[in-house]
């Protein structure tokens, strides 16, 4: 039997300034979340594991969804260091938005220079352009669907979302053509995972959150369009296994467009028993069974106050085995 004790923090993401104060707000939710998981650990268990979970966009710039390269290196940085203060805890910290720019951060350049990955500090922008545009326009396959899901929400929304991202590319385009380099902005949504000081995965959003009706980009604030902007679509795994466990991860809107389901027939069979354990981190967003793929449970930290740990195949929610200061802990056996 796999026991799994996982810790859900219920965390207004909206309310948060500055990345030092959430990082700081994060690291007092992770020791609350600590002794409550243990509390929850029965005495005579050995081999238990801990998970940490956040809300989408925990770490952002202050009034803007993405902070400078330089900004999220410190940042990833706190988190690696805060992972090895809790050893024992696997840790998904909701994301990061950030951006890179023509020229590489300092200690992004020290960083891979240091690994013999970099040697120049300046960006080659002209390969995004084409990454962005066959993203753009690759297509899905949502059959698994009821029919009036697929009509009403997948198929007009898919075409939506191409019209709105061949507007933003033809931006970056015009003003990459100008030679207008410095303006520019590649504009990811990044989840780690950690386990004592190490990275154990990494996920970039797939599908960039647009409201088509009222007519803006969920994803990208106001400030964040003042220059030519391209949210990159992600292409590392969203899958990865720990200690024997299975976790399929989700960021908001890849949830609502079955990503993981997408990514993992994409790589393999789509069979629900791929995953154990899915996790669904969130600004806004409510799970949605036919884009449920687990074969055993399903998490979700929402920014808004949902804190969801469910069967995958039950609508029921379970009840925390803990709760206390906006976190909740679920005990999960199979």
């Amino acid at each position: 039997m796999t026991t799994l004790i996982t810790a859900v923090w219920n965390c207004d993401t909206l309310r948060l300034q500055t990345p030092e104060i959430r990082l700081g707000r994060l690291s007092n939710a992770v020791k609350q979340a600590s002794r409550l998981m243990l509390e929850a650990k029965q005495t005579a268990e050995e081999h238990v594991q801990l998970l940490f979970t956040a809300p989408e966009y925990l770490f952002t710039a202050k009034g803007s969804h993405f902070m400078d390269e330089e900004t999220k290196e410190r940042v990833r940085g706190g988190l690696i260091a805060l992972s090895g203060d809790y050893p024992q805890i696997l840790l998904m910290p909701g994301s990061i938005g950030w951006y890179k720019a023509s020229r590489r951060a300092p200690a992004v350049l020290e960083r891979k220079s240091f690994a013999g990955k970099v040697k120049s500090d300046q960006r080659d922008l002209t390969k995004y352009p084409p990454r962005y545009a066959a993203s753009s326009t690759a297509k899905f396959d949502f059959s698994f669907a009821p029919l009036k899901d697929s009509i009403r929400f997948y198929e007009q929304d898919q075409s939506n979302r191409q019209e709105w991202q061949t507007e933003s590319l033809r931006k970056f385009q015009a003003a990459l053509d100008k030679g207008h380099h410095e303006d520019l902005r590649i504009a990811k949504n990044t989840c780690f995972a950690l386990h004592n000081k190490a990275i154990v995965n990494r996920y970039d959003k797939v599908f960039e959150a647009c409201d088509f009706e009222l007519g803006m980009d969920k994803d990208l604030s106001t400030d964040d369009l003042k220059n030519p902007i391209l949210m990159m679509p992600g292409d590392h795994s969203q899958d990865f296994t720990h200690e024997d466990v299975t976790y399929g991860v989700e960021l908001c809107s890849d949830h609502n467009f079955a990503g993981l389901r997408h990514w993992i027939s994409k790589t393999r069979q789509p069979t629900v028993e791929n995953v154990d354990i899915q996790v669904v981190m969130s600004a806004s967003t409510q799970l949605e069974q036919s884009h449920c793929v687990a074969r055993h449970f399903v998490i979700q930290a929402d920014s808004k106050g949902a804190r969801v740990c469910r069967a995958n195949d039950i609508d029921d929610n379970i009840t925390p085995a803990k709760e206390q200061d906006g976190i909740s802990v679920f005990r999960l056996e199979w």
